[in-house]
């Protein structure tokens, strides 16, 4: 069983003077732009997605961007979350592990926190050999040997091969809503700064890439995909050892993510297999909910046969 690794351990040691990147970077949340108008926390260091409520032409509510929702200062969210307005009536989001903030911190600013996914990470610290699960090894090490596996100087002059690839996972997982990134959205995540593109070559034509992203001292694995091809010669293995490797003397920790879907999947199906073959140890994030509009959010949820349901916002269900 992987080690729990606390909000506090994760957070201890990180370099915060360092500029941030990826997911907290403001050119990441614009690439949502197409969901809803992106409204920036200044106070917090944030930015959320606002979206209007379907079958009303005068009310809104906000989520996170996807994945995680990240913050430099959550003392400060409750200030922001005034300056939202009436007609906003309920914020929703996952909170991003590594700002730092357990569940009953999270409950001074938010009506709704629950314990939401598995998330696995690595230790940079801890080389390959010291831990790595057999199966992982075996797979990698074939899968390099059939590809060639570099990450490029320049992420964006690739966009359009990766608008291509990520085409593959789309129709694989029969992906929508945020996760189905759209062609500006990624292309445009590729200019993020903080962002890194590997990819792998087989018979000199690409068939896999991974995008990460480094935001201080935490490496991302925010998107990978594979033609069929690359897929069966397990290409995602060759991806990840070579970013792992990478990120080593470059960050502290490599977040592996979760698995999709509104709850956690064991570690004996495929994609939750593969990511806790890689993890070192597992970490917690949350889901939060606040009601921004106490009577509009009420008189959303007359009549529904849900509205009791813990899916928040309820309105939504």
């Amino acid at each position: 069983m992987l080690p729990a690794i606390g909000a506090r351990d994760l957070v201890r040691g990180l370099d915060r003077r360092r500029e941030r990147g990826g997911y907290a970077h403001e050119l990441y949340a614009r690439s949502f732009s197409e969901f809803g108008a992106i409204v920036e926390l200044k106070n917090a260091g944030a930015r959320l997605i606002k979206r209007r409520i379907p079958q009303s032409d005068r009310l809104y509510d906000c989520i996170g961007c996807y994945p995680l929702f990240t913050y430099e200062r959550l003392d400060c969210l409750a200030k922001d979350f005034d300056l939202l307005g009436k007609d906003v009536v309920s914020v929703g989001l996952v909170t991003d592990p590594w700002s730092g903030s357990e569940a009953d911190i999270l409950a001074r600013f938010f009506d709704v926190v629950r314990p939401f996914k598995t998330h696995y990470l690595v230790d940079l610290n801890i080389p390959f050999n010291a831990y790595l699960h057999r199966h992982h090894r075996r797979y990698a090490k074939r899968s390099l040997l059939k590809a060639a596996v570099s990450m490029v100087e320049k992420p964006s002059h690739f966009a359009e091969e990766w608008v291509q690839l990520y085409q593959h996972l789309i129709v694989r997982h029969r992906i929508d809503g945020l996760a189905a990134f759209s062609q500006r959205a990624l292309s445009l995540q590729l200019d993020v700064p903080g962002c890194h593109y590997f990819r792998a070559v087989l018979n000199g034509e690409p068939h896999g890439a991974l995008v990460c992203f480094l935001d201080r001292d935490v490496a991302y694995a925010h998107l990978v995909s594979t033609t069929p091809e690359g897929q069966q010669e397990a290409l995602q293995y060759a991806l990840y050892w070579t970013a792992i490797e990478a990120f080593r003397g470059r960050a502290k920790w490599f977040a592996l993510g979760s698995v999709p879907g509104l709850a956690d999947v064991p570690v004996v199906t495929g994609l939750g297999f593969f990511k806790a073959g890689w993890a070192t140890g597992v970490c917690r994030n949350y889901f939060c909910g606040r009601i921004q509009n106490h009577g509009e959010y009420s008189r959303l949820c007359q009549g529904r046969s849900q509205a009791n349901s813990p899916f928040f916002p309820a309105y939504r269900s």
